[in-house]
């Protein structure tokens, strides 16, 4: 059985297969993956590139596709990955990030910029490109 504590710390997730951008500290590679589950602090997701590891900063961006309001946005988040684990067949990966900061981009579309990203330093900005 749980600890009571454990279930009041943790997030509500949420099932949801969104497609995910992402960029591990000192990388400028950016590589493509799909959310499992999300949460307002939280997100796993299969990545198709390599294996990061435990407490590296990440950058990605989640495509928010379904969302009424926030159809077409896009959330642009740092965090850092908390496990990794393998999705069972060839070189993916099962990431779980927290997200430390987000912004919403008012659309797929948007031009992302420095000044639009929490601590991206234009990561985001050439991800668009």
């Amino acid at each position: 059985m749980a600890d009571w504590r454990e279930d009041c710390r943790r997030a509500a997730r949420y099932p949801l297969s969104l497609s995910v951008r992402y960029c591990c500290a000192g990388d400028d590679v950016w590589y493509d993956g799909t959310t499992i589950e999300m949460s307002h602090s939280g997100v796993r997701f299969v990545a198709d590139g390599p294996r990061p590891g435990v407490a590296t900063r990440i950058d990605f961006s989640v495509a928010l596709t379904s969302f009424g309001p926030t159809e077409g946005s896009t959330a642009l988040c740092s965090g850092r990955i908390v496990r990794v684990g393998d999705a069972g067949s060839g070189h993916r990966r099962v990431v779980a990030a927290t997200i430390d900061e987000y912004h919403l981009s008012p659309s797929s579309a948007a031009v992302l910029t420095k000044a639009s990203a929490p601590r991206h330093e234009g990561r985001l900005a050439r991800q668009a490109r």
